[in-house]
């Protein structure tokens, strides 16, 4: 008999085999691997769930919520994996539909998730359809102008010991992803920093950029209402953070509808991603 309820530590035991599985990719193979992605700064204000069969986890969902200026309060689910020997069984779409209650709960506008190629049949038979699409930019930091300002106020965030309420918001950049990275960065995770923009103490934007040890710099940056006439400052000074660590090359992912704002800094090589956003209204 299948039971929805919330995930534990001791259940990353069985998780392992799930992630052998569907998450081969991040290439794990202990259990405490798998501990580490259910820890940190940032994971207890997401939602989790695992699916129980004869006293075994065979699948889990994470997933929490997010404020959006432009939509309102969005639900994201970050992660969903069924053991391969179940996922004929709707583990996924029972873990999916426990989550959209408690979001519901919350009063979310919509939900969204991100599927690779494959996995999109499955969200599709669930009524998740594809919303826009995302772009990977990236180009060499020396490309990337300087720009100062007498108005905005760069300020490096340091000594985080968990993610700032002002930080938990999306508004240019695709939603979950500040958070996500800035959350490496306080969890030691990766080397990085974190950027606050001000006017008049006033926060208007953030901006998060982690090194991926000589392979190159990943940034994401994101701005509030207030700050979106000065969303190509933050943008460069962001990106141009690289140049630090003297990085060949910097490099973002971005929804597909807010292009120009980025190609306004300077001229990036453009990749579709791979990933799918896709979306459910609520």
């Amino acid at each position: 008999m299948l039971k929805i309820r919330n995930g534990r530590l001791e259940d990353c035991v069985d998780l392992l085999t799930v992630y052998m599985g569907t998450h081969w990719e991040k290439g794990l193979t202990t259990v405490e691997e798998v501990k580490d992605l259910h820890r940190g700064s940032n994971f207890f204000r997401w939602g989790w769930l695992v699916a129980e069969i004869d006293n075994r986890v065979v699948g889990e969902i994470i997933f929490r919520t997010e404020r959006n200026p432009r939509t309102g309060k969005l639900g994201l689910i970050r992660d969903i994996g069924v053991d391969v020997r179940y996922q004929k069984q709707s583990v996924g779409k029972a873990l999916t539909r426990a989550a959209e209650e408690i979001l519901r709960e919350k009063e979310v506008s919509r939900i969204i998730a991100d599927s690779p190629p494959e996995a999109y049949n499955f969200w599709m038979k669930i009524n998740y359809f594809s919303r826009g699409e995302l772009v990977r930019i990236q180009c060499n930091p020396k490309d990337v102008p300087s720009r100062r300002s007498r108005i905005v106020k760069t300020c490096e965030v340091n000594d985080l010991q968990s993610m700032p309420r002002s930080m938990r918001f999306s508004n240019i950049s695709h939603p979950g992803l500040l958070v996500d990275t800035a959350s490496s960065i306080i969890d030691g995770k990766k080397k990085g920093s974190i950027l606050r923009f001000t006017t008049d103490d006033e926060c208007i934007g953030f901006g998060a950029i982690i090194s991926n040890n000589g392979s190159g710099s990943e940034f994401i940056a994101d701005v509030t209402p207030s700050g979106e006439d000065y969303a190509d400052l933050i943008i460069a000074k962001t990106a141009k953070f690289a140049s630090k660590w003297k990085s060949k090359n910097v490099a973002s992912r971005i929804p597909k509808d807010q292009l120009s704002r980025f190609m306004e800094v300077t001229d990036w090589s453009l990749e579709t991603d791979r990933q799918i956003p896709v979306t459910r209204l609520m």
